[in-house]
């Protein structure tokens, strides 16, 4: 009788101990989940999302100056290039409190180093190096093409972008902006900023512009510091990613590789401790018909 009494308290004990390794294992998960999940969670705004055509030009799109050291002889060449660097097709964000950030997708990336971005308003005369990154890469028939994400000072403001050509020995310059918005993204580039749950209810170029003016005349009124807080943890979140195109790419896929062997290794050890542990956290030590034996003999 008294054998019973110990089989079944010792059954409750190991049951105890089960569950709580079972929990304990489910919270390691959870939180390793989690943490992978934050780390590549990119700070997320309130706003909306355009899909932009993009304007590509040889010479400045305002003053019609040409940069290139090819100069106006290779402007016919020159526009080829350009049509060729950079996609007729991207995506402008523009965030609650006015911000703007578009993303455009460059090619030649096989081809091209030391790609720089700077941008000006309409009118202005000067260049500012603005907040950008990279939020993703593709291929198109010249290869590696990457996601370049730049902060805008205003929609409709210019970029001039520079970079190496490796088959010409030098540099080359050109300019790019959007125009003729349309709401939401019918492209296959990600959002940078703007949740595509927080998509505001404009629907075309008409309606951004006439939002556009209604946010200059309140400037510095209608912005709340939340909504301030929120741009500043959005333009650390682009700067991060602000790295040579090469570095980028190359980080992309060994983050992905390790994040990869981390979660393998993870589940190797779960699996293996469960493994090793199994008999003596499930199996019963009083089916052991010896215990009966020797508890009677006591």
């Amino acid at each position: 009788m008294i054998g019973k009494e110990k089989h079944a308290k010792m059954k409750q004990v190991i049951k105890k101990q089960n569950q709580k390794i079972a929990l304990f294992l489910g919270i390691i998960f959870v939180m390793s989940f989690t943490i992978l999940w934050h780390g590549d969670h990119v700070q997320a705004a309130s706003g909306a999302v355009y899909t932009a055509h993009i304007v590509r030009s040889y010479e400045h799109p305002v003053t019609g100056e040409i940069e290139d050291a090819g100069g106006e002889t290779a402007k016919t060449t020159g526009q080829g290039m350009v049509e060729g660097a950079v996609h007729d097709t991207g995506i402008l964000e523009k965030t609650k409190s006015g911000n703007y950030y578009l993303t455009i997708e460059l090619s030649l990336i096989d081809y091209t180093s030391n790609q720089t971005f700077q941008v000006q308003k309409r009118g202005d005369t000067t260049w500012s190096n603005p907040k950008l990154g990279i939020t993703g890469t593709g291929s198109d028939s010249n290869g590696t093409t990457d996601y370049v994400c730049v902060k805008l000072p205003s929609k409709d403001a210019i970029v001039r972008c520079s970079m190496y050509v490796t088959e010409m020995g030098r540099d080359v310059v050109f300019y790019y902006y959007a125009s003729d918005l349309k709401k939401g993204n019918s492209t296959s580039l990600p959002e940078a900023v703007v949740t595509s749950e927080s998509n505001e209810k404009q629907t075309s170029e008409q309606d951004i512009e006439q939002e556009s003016t209604e946010d200059t005349e309140q400037e510095g009124l209608t912005l709340s510091t939340e909504s301030e807080t929120t741009d500043e943890k959005t333009d650390e979140s682009i700067s991060s990613m602000e790295r040579p195109f090469k570095e980028q790419l190359l980080l992309n896929v060994l983050s992905g590789v390790i994040i990869g062997i981390i979660m393998l290794a993870a589940t190797s050890g779960v699996v293996y401790i469960f493994l090793k542990n199994k008999k003596r956290w499930f199996s019963d030590p009083f089916d052991d018909p010896d215990w009966e034996d020797e508890d009677e003999e006591n």
